[in-house]
Parts: structure tokens; sequence; C-alpha cells
């Protein structure tokens, strides 16, 4: 006797999803300016902590950097100068902060 044939069963459909990328960027944060001041930037990727990351003045080049490994993400940041906050003379891209000045804002894409 012959065994009957099961039904063939039809592929399961999978909803895909984006899944959030964990790939980290460099990215530097330069600060032309004369040695002897201390620079740091912060913002949003630092909790806003004005001395987590410290420029490095290169003498050779004639400024500030710093280099920080990121996530894909859009940041607000500003740059701290011997304890004063300003925005990034290289950066034009702004937006209004809950202080009533400015912030610089970063968007790092895969």
């Amino acid at each position: 006797m012959a065994r009957p044939r099961s039904a063939k069963k039809s592929p399961k459909v999978v909803e895909s999803k984006r899944i959030p990328s964990t790939k980290r960027h460099p990215q530097d944060f330069i600060y032309r300016g004369e040695a002897g001041h201390e620079v740091f930037v912060a913002g949003s990727f630092n909790n806003w902590d004005p001395t987590a990351k410290k420029l490095e003045y290169k003498e050779a080049k004639g400024y500030y950097l710093g280099r920080l490994m990121m996530e894909s993400g859009r940041y607000s940041y500003k740059l701290v100068i011997d304890g004063q906050w300003i925005l990034d003379p290289e950066n034009d891209n702004l937006e209004p902060n809950e202080f009533g000045s400015m912030n610089n804002i970063l968007v790092i894409e895969d």
C-alpha cells in the first residue's frame, strides 16, 4: 500500500526589519587656532561633558584635532575653549537649543 503524500508546506514569510547599525565611523573635530589653549568637544555623544574629549594641538598643521569613533546618527555639539562654549566655525549646520543659543549638528551615515 502506498503512503499518502504530505502536502508541501509553503515557505514561511518573514517580515524583514532594519537592524540598526553598530558600525563605528572615525569623526575628526578640528579647531584652527594658536597653541596654548585647552580645546574640548562636548555634545549629545558624550552627555555634554565639557572635558570628556580633549583636542590635541598639531603644531606642524597649526590646528587642534580630536578623533572619536561614532555610530551612525544625528548629534548636537559645541567646542569648549578655555572653558568657553563656542560654535564650531568649521560646521555651518546649526539648530537652536533650550538655552536660547545654537548648537552645531553632525549627521553620520553608514
